[in-house]
């Protein structure tokens, strides 16, 4: 009996010692698996010393976290060749699994020395999160080890970038306020290319643009920059005028493309000049930006006519006839032609007698482009109505404009007018009908008819004021007036928010610019049409989702369009739309392809408004 309960007893034990290996080994497990779990935001480089000329990596991983709105550092002292390209998944080192989204910059240091790059922010659980902050060593670069980057397989977007960018330059760094100055980027490239678009326009804060005419199908040509043979086109050229004095940035333009370097194998490097494989690269580049200094116009001498028109102009005044009667209308017409800033320009106001009533001018302007000169006229007709029978006289107008080439005012003025007005004005009276017979007013037909005698009288059952028609035309104001209170509040209301004035305005806009590109279509002027179709979908974006021209960027446009729960896949078609129109800019295309960049814009815009 005995042994039998000492069996029993150390059973009892073994099961007691196995259960809790198994408890302190499930605790240790999901300990594990908690400290697994704790998250982080770090940034790390490939390489911390790198000679000047060359690349590093960089990368921001957010590790077993969830986060947002995901924003890189200035990177000072460095040109940002590709990023940032996202990258999602899950590591498993030793049975612990982790979750990590990443975000990688390719990086060009500018100048030697110990260069900082500050932290990147997320934003986690309503949070903002920074990452650490690291520094690259950058020392001189040797240039014979340069030359064969290719070949040895090292820092290819170095090499991408001295061989594939946008060089923007101006005709003039000082300028006066009003001033034109020509801005031109041109395009090189050395190396295969392909599906180049424009992510990002310039914006020009501060000046007044208009758009130069580039050749419909960009032609690249042979050009010698800085000793180096490259393809070059003048891709973007503007006009641009300075509203305000002081330093002036004109914007970098940012591109993306694909560079197609052929990748050398392990094998005979003869065979591989015949056999070797290629790989795309994506690269995004942006152009400089230049500092312009506006000065402003001389405050000595400024005539009290002056309005701000800086240029070379001639004001012609002109009168239909200096003759009337009364109540019969003169034309007079202010037409100001010359080289300046034709849409900026003020046409002077006139001053008349109060018996000579004038109407609100009708304005018209032409603008013309001769070369690079912007040019042309803008006029103003008023419609005179004298009153009275006299001589009127029409003071002298003026006009004056800030002269580049002698750095002066100039002021012209028109003759002095005199407008003589005879005869009587025409006045309303009740035509006599005493002397007419019976058949003459039986000629008048319904107007007038002659007494009917004979018949019989009979009484009007209803009195005028106890009618319902007079207590229908007695409401009938009021209710006019307050129907027409409310319209005008309602408007007043929708003007004063511009958002939901944008908003509403978002798709008769997107509409008449696409019945422009189908004007254009039907024409064949295919860089017209593409410019209506892009303009159709940045303008739509912009006024649907109110951001204004200066923040509208795909970055945003992404953000946003996220924020508001939109399908990715409607996004990703809104951006392929946008970068083959962008595209064809580049690349001449057939009727085939613009039918169905017509189609692409009309579907993806009704895509959008329908989940808008």
């Amino acid at each position: 009996m005995k042994p039998e309960m000492e069996n029993r007893k150390r059973k009892v034990l073994a099961c007691f010692y196995n259960r809790a290996a198994i408890l302190i080994s499930t605790a240790l497990f999901f300990s594990s698996i908690v400290f697994a779990q704790e998250g982080s935001f770090t940034a790390t480089v490939d390489k911390r010393k790198i000679p000047l000329g060359n690349v590093v990596q960089m990368t921001f991983t957010l590790t077993n976290l969830d986060g947002n709105n995901f924003r890189p550092p200035a990177f000072n002292n460095f040109s940002v060749l590709s990023g940032p390209q996202q990258f999602s998944g899950k590591q498993n080192i030793n049975g612990v699994v982790s979750r990590t989204v990443s975000f990688t910059y390719v990086l060009k240091p500018n100048k030697e020395g110990t260069l900082t790059i500050d932290p990147a922010t997320i934003v986690v659980n309503g949070k903002t999160v920074s990452s650490n902050s690291l520094t690259i060593e950058v020392v001189k670069g040797d240039a014979q080890n340069q030359s064969g980057k290719q070949e040895q397989g090292q820092d290819v977007y170095a090499q991408i970038s001295d061989n594939v960018f946008v060089k923007l330059t101006v005709n003039k760094k000082e300028v006066y306020q009003g001033e034109q100055v020509i801005a031109t980027y041109k395009f090189y490239y050395r190396m295969t290319i392909t599906n180049t678009s424009i992510s990002k326009a310039p914006t020009y804060t501060g000046f007044w643009s208009q758009d130069l005419e580039v050749p419909e199908n960009i032609q690249f040509t042979p050009e010698v920059y800085n000793g180096v043979q490259y393809n070059a086109a003048v891709i973007k050229k503007d006009a641009l005028f300075p509203q305000r004095p002081g330093e002036l940035e004109i914007d970098a333009m940012e591109l993306q493309t694909n560079v197609r370097i052929k990748v050398r194998g392990q094998s005979n490097p003869f065979f591989d000049d015949f056999f070797g494989s290629y790989q795309d690269y994506p690269y995004k580049f942006a152009s400089n930006s230049i500092k312009i200094k506006a000065k402003p116009l001389p405050t000595a001498g400024t005539p009290v006519s002056f309005s701000g028109a800086t240029g070379d102009y001639n004001m012609d005044v002109t009168l239909d006839k200096t003759q009337t009667k009364p109540d019969e209308p003169v034309a007079l017409t202010i037409n100001i032609s010359g080289t300046g800033n034709i849409k900026m320009l003020d046409v002077p106001k006139i001053s008349l007698p109060s018996d000579l009533e004038v109407y609100d001018p009708k304005t018209s302007e032409k603008i013309s482009k001769k070369g690079d000169i912007i040019s042309g006229s803008k006029s103003s007709e008023y419609l005179i109505i004298p009153r009275r029978a006299g001589q009127f006289k029409i003071p002298p107008i003026e006009f004056s404009y800030f002269d580049l080439s002698k750095q002066q005012y100039v002021v012209q003025q028109s003759p002095e007018y005199v407008i003589s007005v005879e005869g009587e004005a025409a006045t309303s009276s009740t035509p006599s009908v005493t002397g007419i017979t019976k058949e003459e007013v039986e000629l008048l037909g319904e107007d007038i008819r002659h007494i009917r005698t004979g018949g019989t009288l009979k009484k009007q059952n209803d009195f005028l004021f106890s009618s319902w028609q007079f207590a229908g035309m007695y409401a009938a104001p009021f209710l006019i007036f307050s129907l027409l209170f409310a319209y005008k509040r309602r408007e007043e209301k929708l003007s004063g928010n511009v958002a939901l004035l944008k908003n509403r305005m978002a798709n008769k806009e997107a509409a008449m610019r696409l019945k422009k590109a189908r004007k254009y279509l039907s024409e064949q002027n295919r860089k017209a049409f593409f410019n209506e179709i892009s303009r159709a979908i940045w303008g739509y974006l912009g006024d649907k989702l109110n951001i204004d021209q200066a923040s509208l960027s795909r970055e945003q446009i992404q953000k946003t369009l996220t924020e508001k729960n939109i399908p990715q896949e409607i996004i990703q078609r809104v951006f392929k739309t946008l970068d083959d129109a962008e595209m064809a800019l580049f690349a001449p295309s057939s009727d085939g392809e613009m039918k169905k960049a017509y189609s692409d814009a009309t579907e993806v815009i009704s895509k959008l408004d329908s989940e808008l």
